[in-house]
């Protein structure tokens, strides 16, 4: 239900009438807490990413969509992201849009 309803808010667009393909899928890539730990900056490289465990806790159904951060044909494992991007594509596969805080 949850997944359901966080696809239809991302696919949602007003020039594309054709349903939404519901084999979609999403992956949210954010760093675990060993990445942050091995980061290259170990705890502090995680001052940018305010997901709370107390948080996660109530976010279970979330957890299964989770991704770990990885880059290591980049040489940038260790080094965390600090920026929030977003890209959604429409259901009709002819508009991309991506959303950064950067």
């Amino acid at each position: 239900m949850v997944k359901g309803s966080f696809l239809r808010s991302l696919a949602s667009h007003k020039q594309c009438s054709l349903p939404m393909n519901s084999g979609a899928t999403i992956s949210l890539v954010y760093p675990s807490v060993d990445n942050v730990m091995r980061g290259y900056f170990g705890p502090e490289s995680g001052g940018c990413l305010p997901y709370s465990k107390a948080t996660n806790e109530k976010q279970k159904w979330l957890q299964s969509y989770l991704h770990q951060w990885k880059a290591d044909s980049y040489g940038r494992t260790r080094a965390m992201p600090h920026i929030k991007s977003y890209c959604r594509i429409s259901p009709c596969l002819t508009k991309l849009a991506i959303l950064s805080d950067h």
